[in-house]
């Protein structure tokens, strides 16, 4: 994916319904790819990674990129069209 494809793709987003940019919202990695990164990034702190594991861990590592990107895009959307921005995140440990 290109810069300018990931561009579009933000913009595009401007003009979704409100329901489709709630949804866009939502973070797009599975738990499973979650875990992965995770333990990708673990075991790159006390070692080399493989050069599949580094492949797979910068894959990864996009994704979850793109999805911040895409998540924060929708949410700036929302609140220009007059929405409150969720007070709590589920990545927040309560104990914050």
């Amino acid at each position: 994916m290109t810069i300018q494809t990931m561009v579009d793709e933000l913009a595009a987003l401007h003009n979704l319904e409100d329901a489709a940019l709630w949804a866009a919202a939502q973070p797009s990695l599975s738990p499973a790819e979650q875990l992965r990164l995770s333990q990708l990034n673990d075991l790159g702190a006390t070692r080399m990674l493989t050069a599949a594991e580094a492949s797979e861990q910068q894959l990864l590592l996009f994704a979850y990129q793109r999805s911040i990107l895409r998540r924060a895009q929708a949410l700036a959307i929302l609140t220009q069209r007059g929405y409150p921005l969720p007070v709590k995140s589920a990545m927040i440990p309560d104990d914050l």
